[in-house]
């Protein structure tokens, strides 16, 4: 599903837009920056003139309901709420979702019913071309051509759904059979007892030898005109053992086997040199120069087969200069304002 950012920038020049951008500080997260150096427009018609799409790919929702499940299970609920029996059709489903956002924004003095909204509900089907080729009788029991209409869409489990609608809040809808999914993955991962180990998911919150953090949000100011963020899914510190693990759960549609391919693919290796930055200045007091830190990509693939894939020491450091390395031409299009093309094209290095 495809959904358009609520600001009318139509309001606005694209000169006002980059005043607004520019006039407060940004700070980069991994995903507004690999935007920026794979597609600088992009970048430049979602984060200035606030044109967004937001692509909601099924296992990008499993990978954030296993992550809440998984590391934070007090926030799921306020995040998920399971979607009711006998949903109605599509269209049908659709008008009731408009008259519930209408009715959440707008609602009446008496009791919310579905049939409050009778006009409205008219004014739509008129909108999508439904039920138009219904008529009024021309004998008993004379029903018009919009009663007829009313109530292709007002029934029991119409009104059970627009009820559930209004109860739901904010809460995104989801699907019991993804639901389940999701529940075996989290319980392969908390039975699996490296991993578990590695997540810190048994760890004594009272044991002074462990930091454990889980969705940890973490910002610094850096160099540039910018600053970095982001929110870091597992961060481990075993003071006994002077070791820091910084560790990201992933989903894929994909294989274990496929997954390399994927770190290239969708520059994960941008994510983990920002994710090791951010851990380094967080722990910056605490940790010395002869501390480990390991960073792992915990996968679930598509089979819900788990495997955490280490960073080594030599992978790390050579992410850890790309990463500096795309610091800087970012700081370039930020400065300059420039987001025609990717640095190396602007900059004339691309030869083939």
């Amino acid at each position: 599903m495809i959904k358009t950012a609520s600001i009318n920038t139509s309001e606005f020049s694209r000169n006002e837009l980059e005043l607004i951008f520019y006039n407060k500080p940004f700070d980069f997260s991994y995903s507004s920056m690999n935007k920026l150096i794979t597609a600088p427009g992009v970048f430049y018609k979602e984060y200035i003139l606030k044109q967004r799409e937001d692509m909601d790919a099924k296992h990008l929702t499993r990978g954030k309901m296993i992550h809440y499940l998984l590391l934070d299970n007090g926030l799921f609920d306020e995040k998920y709420i399971l979607a009711p029996d006998g949903i109605p059709s599509d269209n049908t489903k659709l008008i009731i979702e408009h008259i519930a956002e209408y009715a959440r924004a707008f609602p009446p003095a008496g009791e919310n019913k579905l049939s409050s909204y009778s006009d409205i509900i008219l004014d739509q089907l008129k909108e999508i071309n439904l039920h138009q080729k219904l008529v009024d009788d021309k004998k008993e029991p004379f029903k018009t051509g919009d009663e007829k209409r009313l109530e292709k869409i007002i029934n029991p489990q119409s009104d059970a759904y627009f009820s559930f609608l209004l109860t739901k809040g904010n809460r995104e809808i989801i699907d019991p059979e993804v639901l389940d999914k999701c529940t075996v993955a989290v319980d392969l991962i908390r039975n699996n007892k490296e991993i578990s180990e590695l997540l810190g998911l048994n760890i004594d919150p009272s044991d002074a030898n462990f930091g454990v953090y889980n969705e940890v949000y973490l910002r610094i100011d850096t160099l540039y005109a910018f600053g970095l963020k982001g929110f870091l899914d597992n961060l481990v510190v075993d003071v006994k053992n002077k070791t820091v693990r910084i560790n990201d759960l992933k989903t894929t549609s994909k294989s274990l086997t496929q997954f390399e391919g994927s770190v290239e693919f969708w520059n994960y290796w941008l994510q983990a040199g920002i994710y090791f930055k951010l851990a380094m200045d967080f722990l910056k007091d605490v940790i010395k120069d002869d501390w480990k830190v390991e960073f792992r990509f915990i996968v679930v693939d598509q089979y819900n087969h788990v495997y955490p894939f280490r960073v080594s020491d030599t992978t790390m450091r050579m992410w850890i200069v790309q990463t500096e390395e795309e610091l800087v031409k970012a700081d370039f299009h930020y400065t300059n304002k420039n987001y025609s093309l990717p640095y190396e094209f602007i900059a004339g290095e691309v030869v083939l």
